[in-house]
Parts: C-alpha cells; sequence; structure tokens
C-alpha cells in the first residue's frame, strides 16, 4: 500500500469541504483491488483512464467525456459507462460501501483525486450541497423567525422530510379565522343595511 497525502483531515472545514488541506487516503495497488480485471488487461484500462486526467496541485481534473451535470464518464474494460470519479475510488482506495455515495470535497465534479472524494449517504451529501433543499435544509429558523426544531416543527403527509413550522401555522390559522369572522360580520352588516333599505322603500310605497 502507499499513501497519498496532500494535507491533515484536520483540515477540512465542518460541513466537509476542503480548505486549506486534505485527508489523508490510503491507496491500494491495483494489483490486490478486485475490480474485476487483472493483469495487462487491467493496466491498458489504467493507462485509458489516467491518460484523459490533468493533474494540478489541487485537483485531478477530468478531461474526456462529461455528464449533463459535469461529471466524467469512462467506459471501462467491460464496456460499462462509469462516473470517472467512482472508477478513481474504487481503483485506488477501495469498493463503495452500499447505500453511500461520493461527495466532492473539493466542489468540482470533474476532480477524480481519491483525496477529494468522501463516501457518504444521499442525505448528506444532498446537505453539504448549494441547492434549494440544501438552503432549507441549513435553516435554523422560518420566515417569521421561529425555530425549526424540537416540539416546534412537523412534517406534511406528503413530504415526510420536510419541516413545518407549528407556531407559523398556529398563527395563520388564527389569522384565517380572524379574517374570517371579520368577512362574515361585514357581510352581515351589508345585509342589514339592504333589508333596513327595502324596508323603508315599502314603507315609502303604502303611503
Amino acid at each position: 500500500m502507499t499513501s497519498l497525502a496532500t494535507g491533515s483531515p484536520e483540515a477540512r472545514s465542518g460541513n466537509g469541504l476542503i480548505t486549506c488541506g486534505t485527508p489523508t487516503v490510503t491507496i491500494k495497488s491495483s494489483e490486490a483491488h478486485p475490480l474485476v480485471a487483472t493483469g495487462d488487461e487491467m493496466k491498458s484500462v489504467e493507462e485509458r483512464f489516467w491518460a484523459k486526467v490533468e493533474k494540478t496541485e489541487g485537483c485531478w481534473n477530468w478531461v474526456a467525456v462529461r455528464s449533463d451535470g459535469g461529471y466524467g464518464l469512462f467506459w471501462s474494460h467491460s464496456r460499462e459507462k462509469m462516473q470517472a470519479h467512482r472508477f478513481a475510488y474504487e481503483l485506488l482506495v477501495g469498493p463503495i460501501p452500499n447505500g453511500l455515495t461520493i461527495d466532492h470535497l473539493c466542489r468540482n465534479r470533474g476532480c477524480v483525486r481519491p483525496s477529494h472524494l468522501e463516501p457518504v449517504t444521499m442525505r448528506e451529501n444532498t446537505r453539504r450541497g448549494v441547492s434549494i433543499v440544501a438552503r432549507q435544509m441549513a435553516q435554523r429558523t422560518c420566515v417569521r423567525g421561529h425555530p425549526l426544531e424540537g416540539d416546534n416543527i412537523r412534517s406534511r403527509p406528503d413530504r415526510p422530510r420536510t419541516r413545518v413550522c407549528k407556531e407559523c401555522g398556529r398563527l395563520s390559522s388564527q389569522e384565517w379565522s380572524m379574517g374570517h369572522r371579520t368577512y362574515n360580520i361585514e357581510k352581515c352588516k351589508e345585509w342589514r343595511a339592504r333589508r333596513k333599505a327595502a324596508a323603508l322603500q315599502g314603507k315609502r310605497e303604502d303611503v
């Protein structure tokens, strides 16, 4: 085994992103890795793969075909299409555990450097991202400033992972009730005014 280290794990920020260093990753030799092919065949696959990688002091950038999402695509010896960063991780580090996906700590989707890749759950990968869902997951208060935690949150039946502020729901119900009550009062006033006007008109006709 050899070790690929360009920094220390402490250099990683709290949300898992690389700051001024990268974590140490233990790399296995290709001969010991059960990636399917062995010997000359595996060497040929590796040569084709690394020919499509541009190594820099930071990221190892994939310079060949990419998906619409920006991830590198590589056809292995079996002609199976794989994401380049996943191929690199399994080649140099080991199998990706079941149920986990690979997160780019460097936030460069075209990077295949193992020390910039980390297996995480899909939920954690989403939380670390920059999507609307990620921003919602990072929220600590609702739009009215109520805390989105503890007993003040509930989930929607159709969206079990969505956090809904109970206090906002209570205030909305209260506002609706007050508005509906005010509406009914105004309607009653209008109805009484029309009834009174009709009665006065009837008296004038009798005279």
